[in-house]
């Protein structure tokens, strides 16, 4: 028993002092008075003892969370209480043992950690609430104090951290919220998505590969050392499928998943999330078209999951990103949030309390995403590639599909788009079902039949689940010569629309494999074509008037 486990309970001038006896598994507690009440108040005991309280104590037996049961206390002999002769003598309780019922063996560290097997050995996700089963010896007591990312700071569950890309990626700490149990032989951890200390949300998260574990002595013991050449447990790697951004309501404290709403950034129309673009995203010192880099990237994703993500024709009305602003906007300005020089994103998002609940330590609750602003490097912006900012975007808007990065290291790699700012420049499997499942699960993250989220300004915020529905570029705008012409629904079902038609010409569809597939006129005013016999792809429009010519992707659900 430590000394910071000691404790005094003070009755009518009556205490209880706990001793530890060294020489068995047991605490000794003498009960006294050295001050007694009046006289008349006290009672003379002899004769048959009577009991005269019961104990129950807690000690460490190397598990996390203990409460470890002693048998109750009795009175062992006979005892005169009070000696007017020997007063103000302390008056002394015989002493009252409690043994310790199960044996509890010592709690400290026996040796080095050894890592025996984990489960499961499928793919797992981050950030979804499930649990990594360890098995080994040594783990001994979980104890620990400050950031767990720190040797020195003792009981750890350290995973390989997935956002950064490098030959050594480091790792991140497993928080004490996202330890559940933890005993000298078996740990069970929630799999993180979220470092330690890392309440802004996206900010390392678990990867695939190996995993550490360090007891209370800082010793550790590696999966992939322990595990080597068994593959029965995948050679000692961890296999993270993909990764749901969460947020971290304290720096040790539990992660929220984020769920999508219906709603258009703060007391905005139940229309999903409309981006606006920045004013700077075109001018001398932008080389690269913003605009379509972000609506390509937003074509790739709209034929993954038919999230409402949109962009609008109307400018934003603020060049700056400001998080829980009500605007989705494209800037064009310093990055704050990634170290790739290209483009970040940053998410406003607040807590929604499910079922009515305010605290945000309690388990029914989560956050929404309000608004989602991404930035682009002027740097980039100036010198970077067209097919570059493409990817970069494409990479970008899987985090505002609520993706973290999922950087791979060890054999079970797939190469995500979201592998780590967006090196593959494609949408793998992983991240279809990684964004698919935050689309199908929102609606149990935000219940939005009980409670309403104040706003900036005392607005309320209904949260509505997000929905399937038209996604892509809202009337967005070309140029064939000095002529702007506007084109709408992107995606489309049936029909794509061509609008402000100034001058009649003629039109080309064709594959995104270059094949044409027809060709036409139109006249002055709006044209409609129809694309219902085509299957679902991308497909590339061209205009021609007079010797004038132009061209816009548009995409085919």
């Amino acid at each position: 028993m430590s000394p910071t486990a000691n404790s005094v309970l003070i009755t009518n001038n009556y205490t209880v002092d706990p001793q530890q006896d060294l020489g068995a598994s047991s605490i000794e507690l003498n009960l006294f008075a050295d001050d007694p009440s009046d006289l008349q108040n006290m009672e003379v005991i002899n004769g048959t003892p009577r009991p005269l309280f019961q104990v129950t104590l807690k000690m460490d037996d190397c598990q996390k969370d203990p409460e470890l049961e002693f048998i109750q206390g009795q009175m062992t002999g006979l005892s005169t209480y009070f000696q007017p002769s020997t007063f103000p003598l302390p008056l002394v309780y015989d002493p009252l043992e409690a043994i310790d019922q199960s044996n509890t063996p010592p709690c400290g560290c026996a040796g080095d950690p050894t890592i025996t097997g984990f489960g499961p050995t499928t793919a797992m996700v981050a950030g979804d609430n499930q649990i990594l089963t360890i098995t080994g010896t040594n783990f001994g007591v979980y104890e620990r104090s400050g950031n767990p990312t720190v040797l020195g700071t003792r009981s750890s569950v350290l995973f390989t951290n997935g956002d950064v890309g490098a030959s050594d990626p480091g790792t991140i700490a497993a928080s004490d919220d996202d330890i559940i149990s933890w005993t000298d032989t078996e740990i069970k951890v929630k799999v993180p998505s979220v470092d330690y200390q890392a309440p802004a949300g996206v900010g390392g998260t678990a990867a695939t590969g190996g995993f550490f574990v360090r007891n209370r002595c800082n010793n550790s013991a590696s999966s992939e050392i322990d595990l080597l050449n068994n593959p029965g447990f995948n050679n000692g790697e961890l296999n993270i499928a993909y990764s749901l951004a969460n947020a971290r309501i304290t720096a040790d404290g539990p992660a929220r998943k984020l769920g999508l709403r219906n709603d258009n950034g703060i007391n905005g129309s139940q229309d999903g999330y409309v981006f606006a673009f920045g004013t700077k995203v075109t001018g001398p010192n932008v080389n690269i078209n913003i605009k379509d880099a972000f609506n390509g990237g937003l074509n790739v994703w709209c034929g993954v999951t038919n999230i409402r993500f949109k962009t609008q024709q109307a400018s934003a009305s603020t060049n700056l990103s400001t998080p829980v602003d009500g605007e989705n906007t494209i800037t064009v300005e310093p990055l704050s949030n990634s170290s790739t020089g290209e483009a970040g994103m940053v998410q406003g998002s607040a807590y929604f309390p499910i079922n009515c609940q305010a605290t945000q330590a309690n388990e029914n609750g989560g956050y929404i995403l309000t608004d989602i602003d991404i930035r682009v490097a002027p740097d980039f912006a100036q010198n970077g590639t067209q097919a570059r900012a493409v990817e970069a975007m494409t990479h970008e808007l899987g985090h505002a599909h609520m993706l973290n990065h999922a950087f791979c290291f060890g054999a079970n790699c797939t190469e995500p788009l979201m592998e780590g700012y967006g090196g593959a420049g494609a949408v793998q499997q992983a991240d279809s079902d990684g964004a698919n499942r935050v689309f199908n699960t929102s609606s149990g993250i935000i219940n939005s039949n009980t409670c309403f989220l104040t706003g900036p300004g005392g607005g309320m915020i209904a949260p509505i689940p997000i929905q399937s529905g038209d996604c892509g570029a809202v009337n967005p705008t070309f140029e064939i010569g000095a002529f702007e012409v506007t084109y709408f629904p992107n995606p489309a079902i049936s029909s794509i629309i061509i609008s402000n038609l100034l001058h009649s010409g003629k039109y080309l569809l064709y594959s995104s494999s270059g094949k044409l597939l027809e060709s036409g006129d139109f006249q002055v005013g709006d044209y409609e074509m129809d694309v219902s016999a085509y299957p679902q792809g991308t497909y590339i429009v061209k205009l021609v008037i007079g010797t004038e010519s132009g061209h816009f992707k548009i995409v085919k659900l």
